[in-house]
């Protein structure tokens, strides 16, 4: 959670500060982030004066797949290419966070390398370190090809990646929840909802409506709460958290009841809110994305494979926003 510059402080003669860091803490937390302003010396470049990033350095690496800093188990030494880029400064307009760990430039297959070399007004070399202890000057425009073969720690042939085959690539990344896969999996949405030829025979294919547990068995589990076993209650707790969403309208009328003893409504609560709270899992939250292609596309067809889901078992998510989609259309 903090960059490759806070593990090296021990070594740099920054052994006070690094103990003041909280390394089970992401860089930016409350804490962490009061230490920005102890930036070492040793992370300014000589030459920079710039009062707009006080706390940025200059110094990064190239990070991503083929490059010395490529995953967290490192590279052996004897996998490297002596004259590979081992450290870059770069001009102050590509300086990053010091304690930041994703700041440095990531090298993406069928991507240029990103461009360190200055704005678009000033656009200066760079310098690098190569690891064999030289250093050479990265001029502004220099080929990709050139500047990734420094870059790569052995002479590597790219393999362009295949462009994305939908439906099935929309389909694995609807279970993305960080923002880059966010972004790719509303752009399959819009995609797939622009084509309901392709769209829905594969959302038929892959939905179905949700089957939910054995009632009885759920009303027995319920009725275990109020048991003078702790053993008891706690398991039935437990077997009805693991349950989860499709508990809950079996928990919600029993709450409804009147004449329920207190310490038991406290239990039922307690236990809705616990579930209420429980992150969607990958599988829910693709069938989630699969019901808003359905709701954009619209038609007759989309419909009737809405009103098919929206039959499945009450509390599951896929019921709920197929019956929500299907009063959305109506209306």
């Amino acid at each position: 959670m903090l960059s490759w510059r806070v593990a090296l402080l021990p070594y740099l003669g920054e052994k006070a500060l690094y103990a003041q860091f909280r390394l089970d803490e992401p860089w930016d937390s409350e804490h962490n982030k009061q230490l920005l302003k102890r930036m070492p010396q040793c992370y300014r470049a000589p030459d920079s004066h710039d009062w707009r990033a006080p706390w940025k350095t200059r110094d990064v690496v190239f990070t991503g797949k083929h490059t010395i800093f490529e995953g967290p188990q490192g590279i052996k030494g004897d996998d490297v290419n002596p004259r590979t880029i081992l450290l870059a400064l770069v001009p102050v307009e590509s300086a990053v966070a010091w304690t930041k760990p994703d700041g440095d430039p990531l090298i993406e297959a069928g991507k240029p390398v990103p461009d360190l070399s200055g704005n678009d007004f000033v656009r200066t070399n760079y310098f690098v370190l190569l690891v064999d202890g030289t250093f050479k000057a990265i001029e502004p425009g220099m080929d990709d090809k050139k500047l990734r073969s420094m870059i790569f720690r052995k002479k590597v042939v790219e393999k362009p990646e295949p462009p994305p085959s939908y439906p099935e690539a929309a389909w694995r990344d609807f279970i993305f929840v960080d923002d880059r896969g966010s972004r790719r999996a509303f752009a399959g949405i819009r995609h797939l909802a622009s084509q309901p030829e392709i769209a829905l025979p594969f959302l038929r294919k892959h939905l179905a409506p949700a089957k939910g547990p054995d009632p009885a068995r759920v009303q027995q589990l319920i009725n275990d709460l109020d048991s003078s076993d702790f053993k008891e209650r706690e398991l039935a707790t437990q077997t009805l958290a693991r349950i989860g969403f499709l508990a809950l309208p079996s928990l919600k009328k029993k709450l409804a009841e009147k004449s329920l003893p207190l310490e038991m409504h406290k239990r039922l609560r307690r236990l809705a809110d616990q579930i209420q709270s429980q992150p969607v899992s990958s599988h829910e939250l693709r069938e989630v994305r699969a019901i808003r292609v359905l709701q954009l596309i619209g038609n007759q067809e989309a419909k009737t494979l809405l009103q098919q889901l929206a039959r499945g078992a009450d509390g599951a998510l896929i019921t709920e926003h197929a019956r929500r989609a299907l009063s959305f259309l109506d209306n």
